[in-house]
């Protein structure tokens, strides 16, 4: 694979996320709420106000001197999440370059469709895994004995296609926009406290099939000048450790500056799981730690409290600026 190039910035805005928080850290200058970099206009009566909304999606604009690459990461839950927030940022979908997709759970998809549709360019390239197309499902326990509960579907390939969008599908990583975004292929399940989610299963070969490490979980990898990696998580089902640390094998890079998205230590997961992840993770010491969206309460208090200096609230409406402009 060539060489990731290092970008001169990176701005990451949380279109949508699980929570609203108005207020951030005035101390930081690489963290701006909605209320900052928004510009208000008294007289545009009809843009709607910011919404919390189910799933996550990010704006994301990488810049190498006079070249800049925009892409949206995941979909959200709904259209309606989306649609809102996409208008009270002011922001021009018909910038989007790309859209990639961090796994195959409905409230990542949900407003896939919409989105590409209101692009509107042809061929709009959807970075995708084979399996995010794939049914899905948990195994639960019942009086009568185990069943399998479907999970809602996601937009298919045809969906995406007749929305205007080419998928792009693979599970080896692939480098975007000659270079300047990584997105990771399958990740190494390496660390033995990330175990996945329990009961997940996946229908392939005619069969409900074990799926705990959740095969398909993908992530993004940026590297800025003078900083270091910056590793962007959908989900973290493959374990946010685990993914740092492909970054870091297929970069060659050791510094991690930033570590922003879900990072699902909630539904089910050990206090010695979240406990061991926030160890390494201060040992790992990025200046910026950003969880979003399925990270969980618990682990977030675990995290301000270990590191207080590098955690910021997750927000929808929040811009991270990494790079030129970040003068933290």
């Amino acid at each position: 694979m060539e060489e990731l190039k290092k970008l001169d910035s990176l701005e990451v805005i949380a279109v949508v996320d699980n929570s609203f928080a108005t207020w951030t850290d005035p101390e930081r200058k690489d963290v701006q709420r909605y209320f900052k970099w928004v510009e208000e206009e008294e007289e545009d009566e009809d843009r709607p106000f910011p919404v919390a909304g189910g799933g996550l999606c990010l704006h994301m604009r990488a810049k190498v001197a006079k070249k800049t690459y925009t892409i949206l990461y995941d979909a959200a839950e709904t259209q309606r999440s989306i649609e809102n927030n996409i208008s009270a940022f002011g922001l021009r979908l018909s910038e989007i370059d790309a859209i990639v997709m961090s796994h195959g759970h409905w409230d990542h998809f949900g407003g896939l469709s919409w989105t590409i549709e209101s692009i509107g360019k042809k061929d709009l390239p959807i970075y995708v895994h084979p399996w995010m197309f794939l049914k899905k499902g948990f195994e639960v326990e019942k009086p009568e004995g185990k069943e399998i509960r479907e999970i809602h579907h996601v937009a298919s390939i045809d969906d995406i296609e007749k929305a205007g969008g080419k998928v792009i599908s693979t599970t080896e990583p692939i480098l975007l926009a000659d270079g300047m975004l990584l997105r990771t292929g399958e990740i190494p399940r390496v660390t033995p406290h990330e175990k996945g989610m329990k009961g997940h299963k996946v229908f392939i070969d005619g069969e409900w099939k074990d799926d705990a490490a959740v095969k398909e979980d993908v992530s993004l990898v940026a590297s800025v000048k003078d900083k270091g990696l910056v590793v962007i998580s959908g989900c973290s089902h493959a374990g946010i450790i685990n993914i740092i640390q492909e970054a870091q094998r297929l970069t060659g890079e050791s510094q991690v500056h930033a570590v922003i998205g879900g990072l699902h230590l909630a539904s089910g997961v050990t206090k010695d799981t979240m406990l061991e992840t926030v160890k390494t993770m201060k040992s790992i010491s990025p200046k910026l730690l950003a969880p979003c969206h399925c990270t969980g309460w618990r682990a977030r208090h675990l995290m301000s409290a270990e590191m207080p200096n590098e955690y910021v609230e997750g927000s929808v409406g929040h811009k991270y600026i990494i790079g030129k402009g970040d003068v933290s």
